[in-house]
C-alpha cells in the first residue's frame, strides 16, 4: 500500500535566508514532478500558490522566517515539505 502522505523536515545546519542555498533547495524539490510543490506558506495555517521567487524575497527581507513549508497536493497524494 502506498502512502498518500508524508512529511520531510530539513533542519539545515547554514541560515537558508541566502538566495544560493534557498535557490538549491528549491531546485531539488521541483526537480521531481511528485515532489514539485504546489503551494508554500511560512506556517501551517497559510497556503498560497507556489511561487519561487515570491519564496525568496519573503525569505531574504524578512530575516525572521525560520520556516518554509512546501506543500505539493497532486493526483499522487499529498505532500508535506518543511524545510
Amino acid at each position: 500500500m502506498k502512502p498518500n502522505y508524508f512529511t520531510i523536515a530539513i533542519y539545515p545546519t547554514v541560515a537558508f535566508n541566502e538566495e544560493e542555498i534557498l535557490n538549491r533547495l528549491l531546485d531539488v524539490f521541483e526537480s521531481n514532478e511528485k515532489s514539485a510543490p504546489t503551494h508554500w506558506g511560512n506556517c501551517e495555517t497559510v497556503q498560497v500558490e507556489y511561487n519561487r521567487q515570491e519564496i525568496i524575497e519573503k525569505v531574504i527581507s524578512e530575516r525572521r522566517v525560520s520556516e518554509v513549508q512546501l506543500y505539493h497536493d497532486k493526483m499522487t497524494g499529498y505532500i508535506h515539505l518543511r524545510i
